[in-house]
């Protein structure tokens, strides 16, 4: 198996992750405003 890619995906689903959380935050900041 390839380390790189192995971190790759592994940065990308952080990154996905983080968008998400972000995304999921700023939604119930933006509702209950």
């Amino acid at each position: 198996m390839d380390v790189r890619k192995n971190d790759f995906l592994a940065n990308h689903f952080v990154i996905f992750v983080r968008l998400t959380v972000y995304t999921l935050i700023g939604y119930d900041k933006f509702k209950y405003n």
